[in-house]
């Protein structure tokens, strides 16, 4: 089976917490196999501007995310290493196995988070709001969470979390 890869870039515009648009350009990385109409991605879906779903195949990486709002948004699967959420709102956001390796997520409100096996590792989560999160079968390696508010999240079958701090 040979598979072949496309990029998309879509037009978006994501809202800061003073109902500031800003315009982004998303990459959407698509697989289709060849000889087959297969379609790996979800696609993504905005209402009235807001981004409300782009799991599976959306490259956020490096982004500048500061302040916007994901608020219940299905980030499953999305590509966010590197990327920038410094103070954005992800409350009750899905972000379950996606790669947020080396993100900056200070100071965001992250209240009913589902972090179902996604890939923390030397993510910066310091000062963050992020009650009643789920980390089930997550990967916290280097992690930091000083000063964060964990209460009643639950952290269950932690793939690792060596050197991540708590304090």
């Amino acid at each position: 089976l040979i598979l072949a890869a496309h990029y998309v870039f879509l037009p978006a515009q994501l809202w800061t917490r003073d109902t500031t648009a800003v315009d982004v350009n998303i990459s959407v990385h698509s697989l289709a196999a060849v000889g087959r109409d297969v379609e790996r991605c979800t696609p993504i879906a905005l209402e009235s501007g807001k981004l409300l779903s782009a799991a599976g195949c959306v490259d956020l990486r490096s982004g500048d995310f500061r302040g916007l709002d994901f608020n219940d948004a299905n980030l499953r699967h999305v590509l966010l290493q590197s990327a920038d959420l410094r103070g954005a709102q992800l409350i009750d956001a899905d972000l379950s196995f996606a790669q947020l390796q080396g993100a900056r997520l200070d100071g965001t409100e992250m209240r009913g988070v589902r972090l179902v096996g996604a890939n923390l590792v030397d993510a910066s989560m310091r000062g963050s709001q992020m009650q009643r999160a789920s980390y089930n079968m997550t990967r916290l390696e280097g992690a930091s969470m000083d000063r964060s508010d964990l209460t009643g999240s639950l952290f269950a079958k932690i793939e690792s979390a060596r050197g991540a701090r708590f304090s």
